[in-house]
């Protein structure tokens, strides 16, 4: 987990104990007012989900239209690529998106950071290892220093000629020519991300019905609608996110502070499925395959919040969660 999201999941964690602690403590007159502080909040301080119709536009995108409408389209039309596309072509990278358009999925999902000197770039990970043929963190490195690495130096492809790490404004324009669905996971500063999903939107408005913003991160999707309301976000949740690893299992903390993340995590789920949704007014719901199950979907539709799992890369799996579940899926690629 990143040191952000980690610390505000703990400021989150931290807000609800202190709420059952009065309870307990202080009796019902603490209690009461505490609840009355949160109805507050939620009233004053949270965002109305984006109009039905405007949901209903985006979500076409997921249909093939009727003259090209066979299992192979809809099989097609209801994948996200993962990262852009990480089988293909090197992840997050413009040439993942053109791979994309041409296999004709519904969109892409992409990752946004940011370099040193303010620049919006699609990169995962917070260092520039993994991917490129460069050693250092995203945050300590400047846009000019990290445009000269090679994106595809440890991808399985080996393209012949470098691949740049794209901005995310270039994403925008590649997605844009290619009716692309776009699904940007924010993985930095709210402030920063705020500003920048706000410029974009403004300089580029066909985003409005056709990019949705993410986070594991709350407080990131707070700040972008505080800045501009119009734009439709989603939270990406795992299970165990303070306790375990991706894997769910591994955990993320040894020693005495790991007693207490299974209880912080308990607190954060609740958090999430009660209080987190309504404040920022999400529309989507992005969650870990593993913890996908019909009581899960039909909870979230109830609210009307849609459901996407990732990252299913098994066809079985793929096919099972859209022809029963009728959700689309985010996968690495075929």
């Amino acid at each position: 987990m990143d040191a952000i999201n980690y610390r505000n999941s703990l400021y989150a964690s931290g807000l609800v104990i202190l709420f059952a602690v009065l309870g307990i403590v202080g009796g019902k007159w603490l209690s009461v007012a505490g609840t009355l502080v949160v109805f507050s909040a939620i009233y004053f301080f949270s965002f109305p989900q984006v109009s039905h119709e405007r949901l209903e536009n985006f979500l076409r995108m997921f249909e093939p239209p009727p003259e090209e409408e066979s299992a192979d389209a809809t099989f097609l039309r209801r994948t996200i690529l993962h990262r852009g596309g990480c089988t293909d072509a090197p992840e997050n990278t413009l040439q993942a998106i053109h791979e994309a358009a041409k296999q004709g999925v519904a969109g892409v999902e992409v990752d946004l950071r940011f370099t040193a000197d303010g620049i919006g770039i699609l990169l995962h990970d917070d260092t520039v290892d993994r991917t490129t043929n460069g050693h250092g963190k995203v945050r300590q490195m400047t846009f000019d220093e990290i445009r000269r690495l090679d994106a595809s130096a440890q991808h399985k492809s080996r393209y012949k000629q470098p691949v740049t790490v794209p901005t995310l404004e270039e994403c925008v324009q590649e997605c844009l020519k290619h009716n692309l669905l776009l699904f940007i996971d924010c993985k930095d500063s709210a402030y920063q991300t705020a500003r920048l999903i706000d410029g974009l939107f403004k300089n580029y408005p066909l985003l409005y019905d056709t990019a949705a913003v993410c986070s594991f991160n709350p407080y990131v999707i707070y700040r972008v609608r505080a800045m501009n309301p119009r734009v439709i976000t989603g939270l990406t949740f795992q299970k165990h996110f303070i306790s375990c690893e991706g894997d769910c299992i591994t955990p993320r903390r040894a020693g005495f502070f790991s007693y207490f993340t299974p209880y912080l995590d308990w607190i954060f789920n609740w958090m999430t499925y009660s209080l987190t949704w309504l404040i920022c007014g999400n529309s989507f719901f992005l969650i870990n395959k593993q913890s996908l199950s019909r009581v899960e979907v039909q909870w979230w539709r109830n609210l009307g919040v849609h459901v996407i799992p990732w990252t299913v890369n098994c066809e079985v799996e793929m096919r099972y969660f859209m022809d029963h579940f009728q959700v689309p899926i985010i996968t690495d690629g075929f």
